[in-house]
């Protein structure tokens, strides 16, 4: 068969963004494959000058702005091709990528539609790219390379393509139809189309083994208001449309993130949404099997096109499973919506296998900001498509002690619970607001870390099993010697997931809890542990980065034994030197102790034994470690006063700890205890400028270590 596509791309000004998308079309897709279709929408910078110049591109000029949805129907419309291709004018595709995008869309006749994975996007269509600058050449180089390696990487099922690079068979569309002109001037165009494909009995696939360059967004930059309020606008329209508030039923995954996936593990959400979560899950774990209830006749429809999948009210419902069938029961921000929670858990208990887990989140009604809203009263029902405590579908109203109440009714144990707070909000007014709450009596000191919650993940099991706190987000009050608190600065949601993974599967001594605390949005990591500080009353702290993966799950015991051995040990590193270079960059030290696998040339993972032979005492005392993994049993502050950014942060606090007579110290190690999968570290500006910082605060000291 040969092959046509008809490249339809929409226009409205930024005329040097076309010229770099055309020029990229050109000279990485094959002469004689492809048709341009331009329709510019009202340009006024000169494209319809420099459309006319063209000789290999058809075009229409639109006198006034179509938009979106209108612009493609008109393209489509002028189309011959076996296929057409909906791409933005701000991209720059790069070498294989129209092959690669044909493969998958003609791999099986059930497939409909397809889409790359970019370096700007959101439904999980992007990736972590390397380059910064968006040069023509870092582009070129890496989306090339990237499709040339990654042929096994794989095809995701979907339930939504983003429009800015949609390959579709035109076999689909003559089925579908043209897109719907009422999402004007853009978005949810490519959401509503997508259900279509879907109800019209297509797969969509999002292929992981092609790129293309996104630069996002370029048409509404300049207006950032303007585009909020169409994106609101459009977003009603399509709740009107499909009967349904969004494709997904978690915003963030976070009701999965503690899932132990293992083959033929039976997992049943109830509040499934159109699946596209449950999506994502059943991409990262095929082995599992997934089932979904939702109340929306659509919403069920599409995610039964994925998974088995029932229409129903859980509350009314006769629930067609066996007894004791599933792994786990998800309710994401659905308990809310019933009208008898206590029912409901009841209702589907019988479901859960033994070991099984109901795993439930909702808003709490005791977050400061409810409180000062309902004080003032000022709070109001909201259809903003924001879930909140107040959104117009909950019924019901949660604090951490009804929620208490409330499993012991069902007869339900809280194995361990993630209790989500915003730092961002916590401004000096909102702190003095939780003060005042608190001397009045009503609140006690204890309860603050309630106060600062906004959302609850409640973990819930049949046996009765000791309870465990994990995840708790804000705490207060007096440190708890049995607990230990992992702490990561995370940027990155994949990284992290398989750090947690780990950490999850570590053995816990009898009577000892964990928590894992995320730090987002940090300005820096002394500024991230912190915060962190601040919002754990462990004593134990496991500083990591999120590319850690902890390999050695005896970790707790082995901490625990050194610190019991010797009380004046303040820290403990995987890795480190007996003495600071005087220029401050301890990897560069004649001697070492210590045993890591890393690849810090950005190749293959390997194991480095930094010391000549196995240590004859249990620790060696050292004057730095690697900040990839450092535990402490007692607080110092980090100093974020001096490093505003990535870089020896660490060996400012292992300074910090000897300052105050501690040890700092790397235990002797037969085999590995985590793994850093660092990659190629770039030492940058910012190296060099803490480098100094570091130098000028420290430079006596490194003047006279004695080691």
């Amino acid at each position: 068969m040969d092959f046509m596509t008809s490249i339809i791309i929409l226009t409205h000004n930024n005329l040097a963004y076309t010229k770099l998308c055309i020029k990229s079309i050109r000279k990485y897709t094959k002469i004689g494959t492809f048709e341009l279709i331009i329709i510019d929408n009202a340009s006024i910078d000169g494209t319809f000058e420099w459309l006319k110049q063209q000789n290999d591109i058809k075009y229409i000029l639109n006198e006034k702005n179509n938009g979106f949805a209108g612009g493609c129907n008109q393209g489509i419309k002028m189309a011959v091709g076996t296929e057409i291709l909906l791409l933005n004018n701000d991209t720059i595709v790069v070498p294989g990528w129209l092959e690669n995008l044909r493969r998958a869309l003609y791999s099986s006749p059930q497939v409909g539609a397809v889409g790359p994975v970019t370096n700007n996007a959101t439904n999980l269509q992007s990736i972590n790219v390397p380059y910064k600058n968006n040069e023509w050449k870092e582009i070129i180089d890496f989306g090339g390379e990237y499709n040339r390696i990654n042929k096994n990487k794989g095809w995701q099922k979907k339930v939504r393509l983003i429009g800015f690079c949609m390959l579709i068979k035109m076999t689909a569309v003559k089925k579908v139809g043209l897109l719907d002109e009422r999402f004007f001037p853009g978005n949810f165009e490519d959401d509503d189309y997508s259900l279509r494909l879907i109800q019209a009995g297509y797969d969509l696939l999002q292929c992981n083994d092609t790129f293309i360059h996104h630069f996002g967004g370029t048409s509404f930059k300049k207006y950032k208001q303007k585009y909020t309020d169409i994106l609101s606008t459009n977003q009603r329209k399509f709740s009107a449309k499909w009967g349904i508030k969004s494709l997904y039923s978690s915003e963030n995954f976070a009701e999965y993130q503690k899932l132990k996936i293992f083959p033929g593990v039976k997992i049943l959400e109830i509040g499934c949404a159109c699946g596209a979560s449950l999506i994502e899950l059943k991409a990262k774990f095929p082995a599992c099997s997934i089932y979904g209830i939702d109340k929306a006749v659509t919403a069920a429809t599409i995610t039964n096109h994925y998974f088995p999948t029932i229409q129903g009210d859980i509350e009314t419902m006769a629930l067609p499973y066996k007894k004791a069938f599933f792994d786990y029961i998800i309710l994401p921000d659905t308990l809310s919506c019933t009208i008898n929670p206590l029912l409901v858990l009841k209702k589907i208990k019988p479901y859960l296998k033994e070991n099984g887990s109901i795993i439930l989140s909702c808003y709490n009604i005791m977050h400061y900001d409810i409180i000062k809203k309902l004080l003032a009263g000022t709070w109001s029902y909201t259809d903003n498509f924001s879930r909140d405590a107040f959104s117009f579908d909950q019924l019901r109203f949660f604090s951490f002690s009804t929620l208490q109440t409330l499993a012991k009714k069902a007869d339900l144990q809280i194995k361990h619970y993630d209790a989500f707070a915003k730092p961002q909000t916590d401004t000096e007014e909102n702190s003095n607001f939780i003060n005042q709450l608190m001397e009045t009596g009503f609140t006690p000191p204890s309860k603050e870390w309630e106060l600062k919650t906004y959302r609850y993940i409640i973990y819930l099991q049949k046996k009765q099993l000791p309870a465990e706190k994990i995840s708790l987000y804000q705490h207060s009050g007096k440190k708890d010697p049995k607990k230990i608190c992992f702490i990561t600065c995370v940027n990155n949601d994949v990284q992290y997931n398989i750090c947690l993974d780990t950490i999850h599967n570590l053995n816990i001594p009898k009577g000892y809890s964990i928590e894992t605390l995320a730090i987002k949005n940090a300005e820096s990591m002394a500024q991230g542990y912190n915060l962190a500080l601040k919002k754990t009353n462990a004593k134990y702290k496991i500083y990591l980065h999120q590319d850690v993966r902890i390999i050695n799950k005896k970790i707790i015991f082995d901490i625990l034994h050194l610190f019991r051995m010797d009380k004046s040990i303040g820290m403990v590193g995987t890795t480190g030197v007996y003495k600071i270079p005087i220029n401050g960059r301890w990897w560069e030290a004649k001697t070492g102790v210590g045993l890591i696998i890393h690849n810090p040339d950005g190749g293959t993972l390997f194991e480095h034994r930094f010391e000549q032979k196995h240590l004859e005492k249990s620790y060696a005392e050292v004057n730095a470690v690697d900040g990839n993994l450092m535990v402490t049993q007692y607080d110092l502050p980090w100093r974020e006063d001096l490093f505003k950014g990535w870089h020896f942060y660490d060996t400012s606090q292992c300074i910090e700890f000897m300052k105050k007579g501690y040890k700092v110290v790397v235990p002797s190690l037969i085999e590995p205890w985590n793994i850093h999968a660092c990659g190629l570290t770039n030492l940058t500006n910012d190296h060099e400028i803490a480098r100094k910082i570091f130098l000028q605060e420290y430079l006596p000291f490194l003047k006279q270590q004695t080691k």
